[in-house]
């Protein structure tokens, strides 16, 4: 079986950035963490080749167990991307949505024949569009933030209340995403087209999910941290959730995927966990339609190989799974310590 893995940053995409991407050090740290970590956990699985693109500026990729194709230049990528996908028998592509970038990879890989082991063109479409993905979210009775689609220098919506948070229709990573506070004189300065929204007060917390074959496979949920400073720049996560919001956070992703079309590979849901402890004020903030940084984390936490639990729910074979109850924290960079401050227990607000 051949795999190939391609992370935007850390695979080429470099030679594409005239004008760097926001948090360029950042995303390119975050993308060589979740690369490495999916690269060695499907050469683990028996008789797996995986193959990676990397961008040969860098130093080191350090993934002796997979062949890594070399990239000099974006035409170099181009041609790599496409005879690696078209070759391989699954491909999964890791690139932010920013400007349209993972949606446009998706649709290369599908153009050359690629078998996406990751959300196809219509999941990535939608999804990649915060206020398509809230609008049929909400259609579907899935509780989102109220809000609506905004151009730049657009009054302030008079049917929303403050605090608010604006967010560019396609960022990852909680790029140009900012806290609202006042209404300034009835305009608020707005980078581009996006979308305002209600704050939405509660935890941060997400749940990942491995989808195929019409199954879903929640796995267990992590808190995100968050910057405090309205920016809501993320930081990290950790886990486990205590049992009762860990069943609630589940129950709202599962919701939320089955409301999009049918997803398969990796998605991660992010979600505010609020303090009614019936749920029902619980909301989800947003789709991502890839594998997202709490994959770090994750893989620490089971006791089985995510990427061969990834392979089975592709199958339409989803197979048990043992976490462990060990309290972790994760970070951007790839870091997974212990962290005692985060226990399985069901005292405690959201």
């Amino acid at each position: 079986m051949k795999i190939f893995i391609f992370e935007y940053l850390t695979g080429g995409g470099l030679y594409e950035q005239g004008q760097p991407l926001p948090g360029l050090r950042k995303l390119l740290a975050e993308g060589r963490a979740m690369a490495t970590a999916l690269a060695e956990d499907f050469a683990r699985l028996p008789e797996c080749e995986v193959t990676v693109s990397w961008d040969a500026a860098l130093e080191q990729h350090g993934l002796p167990a997979c062949r890594v194709e070399l990239v000099h230049s974006w035409k170099e990528m181009e041609h790599t991307l496409h005879g690696c996908a078209k070759a391989a028998d699954g491909v999964v592509i890791i690139a932010p949505e920013n400007d349209g970038i993972l949606f446009h990879l998706v649709a290369a890989v599908t153009r050359v024949g690629g078998r996406l082991w990751g959300p196809n063109e219509e999941f990535v479409r939608l999804a990649s569009n915060k206020h398509a993905t809230a609008e049929a979210l909400s259609a579907a009775g899935v509780r989102t933030p109220p809000g609506m689609h905004v151009h730049e220098g657009a009054n302030f919506p008079n049917t929303l209340s403050l605090p608010a948070v604006w967010k560019p229709l396609d960022g990852a990573d909680s790029q140009g995403i900012r806290l609202i506070t006042t209404r300034d004189a009835g305009q608020f300065v707005s980078p581009g087209v996006g979308r305002v929204e209600a704050f939405i007060p509660g935890r941060a917390a997400s749940v990942a999910c491995l989808c195929g074959s019409g199954k879903i496979l929640p796995l267990t949920p992590c808190w995100q941290f968050l910057g405090n400073d309205g920016t809501f720049e993320y930081q990290g996560g950790g886990l486990p959730l205590p049992s009762a919001l860990a069943a609630r956070a589940t129950a709202l992703a599962r919701r939320a995927i089955e409301a999009l079309p049918p997803a398969t590979g990796y998605v991660g849901v992010d979600l505010v966990l609020a303090d009614a402890s019936d749920g029902s004020q619980d909301t989800v903030i947003e789709v991502n339609p890839r594998l997202t940084t709490s994959y770090i984390g994750l893989r620490q936490a089971y006791r089985q190989n995510l990427a061969e639990a990834w392979w089975h729910v592709l199958q339409g074979e989803p197979i048990p799974l043992d976490v462990s109850p060990e309290p972790l924290r994760f970070f951007r960079d790839g870091t997974v310590r212990r962290d005692a401050s985060l226990s399985n227990s069901d005292e405690g607000a959201a």
